[in-house]
């Protein structure tokens, strides 16, 4: 617990938020999240930060990072992007919609690579909501 409040402290305060977002609030967003990943993905790898490029179907080129890619025992992936914004919990379906086409591009360049994408998700954590679409939304057990 004391060396996740300061990883949190020093993610805070390099990105000039520490006077926004209590370090123990964060610290407690990052231990609902990997709670809900071992509740629903027991045994999956996490990787977070992952660069991804691929060749796009309709002409150029897909540039991004994924912020955790799990990798399945089955071998699938599953896709989550961590969004910062405040918003209120019946807020997230709706701005979840707004970035389908990034976790969209991401599937297209993991399944150039030869993967098999099993789900995508968009994480809210400030709001405790973790969405698989603008119609499934799971709100995590305790509240930020």
């Amino acid at each position: 617990p004391g060396q996740k409040r300061v990883v949190a402290s020093r993610c805070l305060r390099g990105f000039g938020v520490e006077s926004l977002l209590p370090v123990d609030k964060l610290v407690a967003a990052g231990d609902r999240f990997l709670e809900w990943v071992r509740n629903k993905y027991p045994n999956a790898t996490i990787y977070t930060e992952v660069s991804l490029t691929a060749p796009r179907r309709s002409g150029g080129q897909w540039n991004g990072v994924v912020d955790a890619l799990l990798v399945l025992p089955s071998g699938e992936v599953v896709v989550i992007d961590h969004k910062s914004a405040r918003l209120r919990r019946n807020q997230c379906p709706a701005k979840a919609g707004t970035y389908a086409g990034q976790v969209e591009a991401y599937r297209e360049v993991l399944e150039a690579q030869g993967f098999r994408v099993a789900e995508t998700w968009i994480h809210f954590p400030l709001a405790g909501v973790i969405c698989a679409s603008v119609r499934r939304c799971h709100a995590n057990t305790h509240s930020p």
